[in-house]
């Protein structure tokens, strides 16, 4: 009578190698999903920016207290006077898009009539690196937005 035998190692081998393969391939995907969502981030991150701005602008008729800036560290250059909400939000928006923007890079450009501001993306659409928002009501891709843009294109 013969006994039941046991798998090769040979067997063993490519069984471990099959599912070394299928893991390395769910990973990979799981990177660029992860990518997206934070493309998407960045795309609402930036739309609150450009909505609570055109906000702002309706109650003190100016994006920028004083001299156009191109520093967005503080998002100083929307104001802090107006609205204590709206810079709030401003700010909170500004604060997770650094988070998510690829390497926390932003460029902004904002004057009394006018602002731009673009994150980097994770994901390039079509090879522009950039998601841009801006006070005409623009939201595009771009490919390097500069801080002298006060429309996104």
């Amino acid at each position: 009578m013969m006994r039941p035998r046991g798998f090769t190692l040979i067997e063993l081998l490519v069984i471990i190698a099959v599912i070394a393969i299928l893991t390395a391939a769910a990973l990979a995907s799981l990177s660029a999903a992860k990518n997206n969502g934070k493309d998407g981030a960045v795309k609402g991150d930036l739309l609150t920016i450009q909505e609570q701005a055109v906000q702002y602008y309706g109650i003190g008729d100016t994006y920028v207290p004083g001299a156009p800036q191109t520093a967005c560290g503080t998002m100083t250059f929307i104001g802090n006077d107006a609205n204590t909400t709206i810079d709030d939000q401003i700010k909170t928006a500004y604060t997770a898009l650094q988070k998510v923007a690829k390497g926390g890079t932003i460029v902004c450009r904002a004057e009394s009539s006018a602002f731009a501001i673009a994150g980097q993306l994770n994901n390039p659409i079509g090879g522009k690196a950039y998601w841009c928002v801006d006070s005409v009501g623009n939201a595009l891709a771009t490919s390097s937005p500069t801080a002298s843009e006060f429309v996104c294109q």
